[in-house]
């Protein structure tokens, strides 16, 4: 990474930056931004000073360079399958191991919590989007192609078939996920940002400094 950061300055990764008008221009304002983003043009047009990086996420998460490098990282994930690349990824399950690397000894990661996926389901997709045609095709297109089936198999997955009922316990999932990959919660920070979602952050500090 370059240039320098001076010590007193916050470092922070936009992992799914976006053109940045979303989540970002609230949580890393202030901050020295690093956007990773697969699309150009989004990327072109990101809201924040950036240092930009265009490509796959997680091939960027894996150079040697931004190891240990950031004080804060954004994870903006959607709510399901990332319909982009085939549903190789969903949610935030598989950038949380690729992003935590990057995080420094001590520092915070951020990201969106499904708490119910009913509230993401077609039917009240359909309610939402009855004025948007649009959106009335891609809700079609996945009720077809299984993408709900699919979406909740891998959640039960990744939560281990576990049943979790209300925010509390997805905090416990969370604290207890995080300590099995070595990081204390040191606290926690979260606000609900529509039914369903929670924004979460995890204040985090790495229990061994290899």
């Amino acid at each position: 990474m370059s240039p320098q950061h001076a010590e007193e300055e916050i470092c922070a990764l936009d992992f799914f930056a976006a053109d940045g008008t979303m989540l970002s221009a609230e949580e890393l304002r202030g901050t020295e931004v690093v956007a990773f983003e697969i699309n150009g043009d989004k990327l072109k047009n990101y809201a924040l000073p950036a240092e930009k990086y265009h490509g796959d996420s997680f091939i960027l998460a894996k150079e040697s360079s931004f190891l240990q490098s950031f004080d804060k990282i954004l994870i903006d994930n959607t709510a399901g399958l990332f319909e982009e690349d085939s549903w190789a990824h969903c949610e935030h399950f598989e950038a949380l191991p690729a992003a935590l690397p990057l995080l420094k000894n001590e520092g915070a990661i951020t990201f969106n919590i499904v708490t119910s996926c009913r509230d993401f389901t077609a039917g009240r997709l359909l309610r939402s989007y009855q004025a948007l045609p649009c959106n009335l095709v891609q809700v079609a297109k996945r009720i077809l192609t299984g993408y709900y089936t699919e979406w909740t198999h891998r959640r039960t997955l990744f939560y281990g078939g576990n049943k979790l009922n209300g925010f509390s316990q997805f905090l416990e999932f969370y604290t207890r996920y995080f300590n099995q990959r070595g990081y204390e919660v040191l606290s926690t920070s979260n606000r609900r940002r529509i039914s369903g979602l929670w924004l979460t952050t995890f204040n985090l500090r790495r229990l061994s400094h290899d």
